[in-house]
């Protein structure tokens, strides 16, 4: 990096100001971009499970970081990585099937055979283990790798109504997962497991000649490779997956130099004798050898690109692949950079929300298929480098032979190239956007060469180096309703360790880069440019975002972490969370539950996450009550859901009574949390509920319980249950030692807490009508807000009011003082502050010790649950049931991770 002044220089110390002002700038040479064009390049994939997947810079690991918690891990190594962990380079391809459940890597070797890897994923984000490994031959190791069988995206229209898009790609109806992957000896593999095998299968077919390949029925193998490796080898490629699209297209870009096999120079000749009568008089054939280890001119880089059509076909009993190359682009002296497809979807016109798109749209409706090359010219390294983004479309006509049947064929055609003089494109990826003219832009990361250093803030942490540009397709030009943002990257990095290697997040939110040092990398994460949301008559974009995030079952951490960031105003983010409630409450029949689970999972994070942020107590209290408000909602509706589960006629399920007296114990316990603050609150002045400040308790979040329909009928369902649970153990008659104990546990919670369950029970479904009958609009405010709104301060008062005027529902001695509290102060006196017993975010019970257990990154909460796969003897299969819903989620959806073993 160059730092240079400019301007004036300043006055002497003392003297007066001359009025000019001095600015630095840093500047990056040509060598800090060139790692664009090394080959392999270092791989960053951003999951749909919210984990970035990078490669070890010195070691042959792969490293996930989940965003946002930072949590880290490293996935295990395969067995021939294990014995020789310093044969094999670090991985160059990293891919992730779009489920999260498969990922593909390749380890290079330097003198051997590479290594190519798929994991299967557990439950847990870093629970994965390897399924297979295999060898892949010298200088025929992976470029690139896509995968098939993709579920149907999720899109929001611009009228709010979600939509999915058509199928992407072939359809692989015996296979499952399905991956191709393109080598460095021009050769394009099927990896693939049917269902009725365990073993991997594979089919190759060259990319240098077209034809058909069948396969043979065998399970994979690597073939041999006796003759020597060929001179063109495939260094970069990009694999395309179109809508509606049932051909695959491959873009391969090559670079000739010598086999290994043979010396890139002739041996060296013996000094020249003249007396030496063996010297042979004819030395043309001895000059032909050599011409072939001098002529230079003919290896380097190709000044072309291939393209390929790849069609997968199954026949009922086998699966055939046919490759025809139909393109051949000249991409001048410049040097290639990035390859990308780019993949349009068909008309939207008339569409509706959900499956009722598929009566709407035509069968035959194909998506446009665009090729995307951005290439670098470093100008003889006389110059800063400049970049030229260039596409191209895929059109297919038909040929049309006299007696014979029309023939698809496949032309590239010219579309538009744009030159960036200011700096280097670094990516170039397309999104959906159904209000553009051709529903998908193009999201730019251009790469500054030189930028001004901040003015009087010689310490500044981030200095802009590039801009996020967004472009219409197929015209490259700026789209006016993203604004250009800028990149801020580290002041002790700018200008060298540049961030030319990136991936885009699951939801198009955010972009990760990662830096080229080898030796400290360094990932940072940028927000993309977002849409102009003053049009009140569309949906905020991070809405949009969210509801096809949780449609889709992926991860909407991204979005998350964009509305939580403590510069969005918090009625941004309560926004957002509104109107992605009010689109799942459409889309899924006006149901007045549909999504509130799902955004009471997303209130939780948004506010725990700012609480975390908060510097004000107050605030960082109030934060902290929504979000526990809306985690024991979640709650509730589990508990409610294993209560039914495990009823059976006239009583409940004897082999998990003491699981059942977990989930009683801690529906008391909120019991009464939540009366003693109906209590305190009932004792507001009627004459001020129309203007309470937000510290009054008649505002305080826990009383949304009694305030929203959903929250309220989960807390009635919820002491019915606990009632009839009591009723029910209390009638059995005495059995053994741990019936007996069972009992009285049930029995001394239930009776000790100062609650008459069943007068609570009739005073709140007296209230429940009323709760019904609130508006809407109101009920999603206040489900958003984890808040009461004040629409409900009447309602509340008065229920308040007659729970706790009641002389029979609560026994206020019972509820506000506990027998703990009565012991005497030194008798508690400890020099050593005792940990409370961490609960069971699922079964709410205590976790046991020396037990592994997962921890969710959503709400914290922790678990020994989701690793009980197995049943528990003594269990019936409804409690397993119940027990396997929250494998994969927590109860408030966030995702888990493995955690260590208390002590």
């Amino acid at each position: 990096m160059d730092t240079s002044t400019d301007g004036a220089p300043s006055p002497a110390k003392g003297g007066a100001d001359s009025g000019h002002t001095t600015s630095k700038t840093w500047r990056s040479g040509w060598w800090d971009f060139y790692p664009i064009l090394e080959r392999p390049r270092r791989p960053i994939v951003w999951s749909q499970s919210s984990v970035i997947f990078t490669a070890h810079p010195s070691q042959p690991l792969i490293t996930g970081r989940h965003f946002s918690s930072s949590k880290q891990f490293v996935l295990p190594s395969p067995n021939p990585v294990i014995s020789l962990p310093g044969a094999y380079n670090p991985p160059t391809v990293i891919s992730v099937a779009p489920g999260d459940d498969w990922l593909f890597a390749y380890y290079s070797r330097n003198d051997a055979e590479g290594l190519g890897c798929l994991w299967k994923r557990g439950t847990q984000l870093d629970s994965w283990q390897v399924k297979e490994c295999w060898p892949f031959p010298r200088a025929g190791g992976a470029v690139t790798a896509s995968w098939l069988s993709r579920p149907r995206e999720w899109v929001v229209t611009p009228a709010g109504d979600p939509a999915r898009l058509p199928f992407r790609g072939p359809s692989t109806p015996v296979s499952n997962p399905t991956l191709v992957v393109v080598t460095e000896d021009n050769n394009v593999i099927i990896y693939f497991y049917r269902y009725v095998f365990a073993a991997l299968r594979s089919i190759r077919r060259s990319l240098l000649n077209s034809g058909a390949t069948v396969e043979s029925g065998q399970n994979h193998t690597v073939d041999a490779v006796d003759t020597p490796t060929p001179v063109k080898y495939c260094i970069d490629a990009g694999i395309s997956i179109g809508y509606n699209e049932s051909s695959i297209f491959i873009a391969s870009h090559s670079f000739r130099k010598p086999a290994p096999s043979l010396p890139i120079a002739p041996p060296q000749a013996t000094p020249f004798n003249s007396m030496d009568l063996s010297v042979p008089i004819n030395l043309s054939e001895h000059t032909s050898q050599e011409k072939k280890y001098v002529d230079f001119d003919t290896w380097g880089e190709d000044y072309t690109v291939s393209v390929h059509e790849l069609q997968l076909r199954y026949d009922g009993n086998l699966i055939n692949i046919f490759l025809h190359h139909f393109g051949t682009l000249d991409i001048g002296k410049a040097s290639l950079a990035r390859i990308n497809f780019i993949c349009a979807p068909p008309p939207l016109s008339g569409l509706r929300s959900g499956d009722q798109a598929d009566s709407l749209r035509k069968p035959a409706d194909k998506g446009s298929t665009y090729l995307a090359l951005t290439a670098v010219d470093f100008h003889s390294y006389k110059a800063p480098p400049t970049s030229q983004l260039s596409l191209f479309s895929l059109v297919q006509k038909t040929n049309t032979t006299a007696g014979r049947a029309p023939i698809p064929l496949w032309t590239l055609n010219p579309e538009a190239t744009r030159t960036f003089d200011t700096g280097v494109v670094v990516h170039a990826e397309s999104f959906v956007d159904l209000s553009s003219p051709s529903n998908t832009l193009i999201q730019t990361f251009v790469l500054n060469h030189s930028g001004p250093l901040p003015q009087g803030t010689s310490n500044a942490k981030e200095v802009p180096v590039g801009t996020l540009q967004v472009l219409n397709l197929p015209d490259l030009s700026d789209n006016s309703k993203y604004q250009p943002t800028a990149i801020n990257y580290p002041s002790g990095s700018v200008g060298r360790e540049l961030p030319l290697f990136t991936t885009l997040s699951p939801n198009r939110s955010l972009i990760s880069t990662l830096s080229t040092s080898l030796w400290k990398s360094q990932i940072t994460v940028h927000t993309l440019p977002r849409a102009d949301s003053s049009d009140q008559t569309v949906p905020h974009p991070m809405a949009s975002a969210l509801v096809v995030a949780i449609l889709a079952a992926r991860s909407p951490d991204d979005v998350i972490h964009c509305i939580s960031s403590p510069k969005i105003p918090l009625a941004e983010s309560r926004l957002v969370m509104y109107q992605a409630h009010h689109i799942l409450e459409k889309h899924r029949n006006e149901s007045a539950d549909a999504g509130t689970w799902e955004i009471l999972g997303v209130a939780t994070e948004v506010y725990r996450s700012r609480s975390k942020h908060a510097t004000d107590i107050s605030d960082k209290e109030g934060l902290e009550d929504r979000w526990r408000t809306a985690h024991d909602i979640c709650s509730l509706a589990a508990c409610n859901i294993a209560f039914e589960d495990c009823k059976e006629d006239g009583g409940y399920d004897l082999d998990v009574a003491w699981q059942l007296i977990s989930l009683c114990i801690w529906v008391v316990n909120f019991a009464e949390s939540l009366m003693k603050v109906a209590v305190l609150s009932s004792n507001t002045n009627p004459g001020q509920i129309e203007h309470l400040p937000d510290s009054s308790l008649l505002c305080s979040p826990s009383l949304l319980h009694l305030a929203h329909p959903f929250a309220l009928q989960n807390v009635v369902v919820a002491l019915k249950h606990v009632k009839a649970i009591r009723i029910y153990l209390g009638s059995l008659p005495a059995g053994g030692e741990n019936s007996q104990m069972a009992q009285l546990i049930i029995t001394d919670s239930i009776d000790s807490c100062g609650i008459d369950f069943g007068g609570l029970i009739t005073i709140l479904e007296d209230a429940l009508p009323a709760a019904k009958g609130l508006n809407s609009e109101e009920c999603r405010k206040a489900l958003t807000n984890c808040n009461p709104v004040p629409q409900m301060q009447s309602h509340l008062f008065q229920l308040a009011k007659t729970i706790s005027d009641s002389e029979t529902i609560l026994n206020k001695t019972k509820l506000f003082i506990k027998p703990f509290d009565l012991v005497d102060d030194v008798a508690r006196l400890s020099f050593e502050s005792r940990r409370p017993d961490e609960k069971d975010v699922i079964g709410k019970g205590l976790l046991a010790k020396e037990v592994s257990r997962d921890e969710c990154l959503r709400c914290g909460g922790k678990t020994s649950t989701s690793r009980n796969f197995v049943k528990i003897p003594g269990t019936t299969g409804r409690w397993t049931m119940w027990e396997r819903m929250w494998q994969v989620r927590c109860i408030c959806g966030g995702p888990w991770l493995s955690g260590p073993t208390s002590t």
